[in-house]
């Protein structure tokens, strides 16, 4: 799979541009927190996904495989405002596809294997809520553990404000994949 990290940087966010199924492309950022919890590495992803015409976002959270299983239920907090997320039962092609080529990525000397990857859909509402936001946590639960809370990145939260405010045609311009016959 052919992507391009786009010209918005950000210090520990990477961010791909793609084409996806009839004519939509997805903006990703993705961001891999440090150790937190006996050694847990979290992946968060934020999705855009338009054609110019319909946009979808959305929130994916995944960590190791060898750590206990994510629950289908978060809350994203945002300014001190909690709000419930919950996640796609059968995630189709368009999540588990928009942002693939940030998965599994090596993440220091260390390789993220992923178990359950959860896509949270967020609400018109909910992304202007994000868009002005000051700081955002995500609070979910694991089998074995409930109530766990962790801070967005800053970095993160920037690189997700910049990212609502791309248009499509940028978008799609972002995409720039080496072309072997050249």
């Amino acid at each position: 799979m052919c992507f391009i990290f786009s010209s918005i940087s950000f210090a520990h966010v990477r961010t791909a541009s793609e084409p996806e199924w009839d004519g939509f492309y997805s903006l990703t950022n993705q961001s891999v927190t440090k150790p937190i919890w006996g050694g847990a590495r979290l992946q968060y992803g934020f999705t855009k996904y338009t054609n110019g015409i319909t946009t979808e976002y959305w929130f994916r959270l995944d960590k190791n495989k060898d750590e206990d299983k994510l629950l289908p239920y978060a809350t994203l907090i945002v300014d001190n405002i909690e709000y419930p997320i919950i996640a796609v039962k059968n995630p189709d092609v368009k999540y588990t596809e928009a942002g693939l080529s940030l998965i599994d990525v090596a993440v220091g000397a260390h390789v993220m294997q992923q178990g359950v990857i959860r896509y949270f859909p967020l609400s018109n509402d909910l992304i202007l809520k994000i868009k002005s936001a000051k700081k955002i946590h995500l609070k979910f639960d694991t089998v074995v553990r409930i109530n766990r809370t962790v801070t967005i990145p800053s970095d993160l939260l920037e690189a997700m404000q910049t990212t609502i405010d791309t248009p499509f045609e940028e978008i799609k311009k972002l995409w720039q994949p080496n072309n072997d016959e050249e």
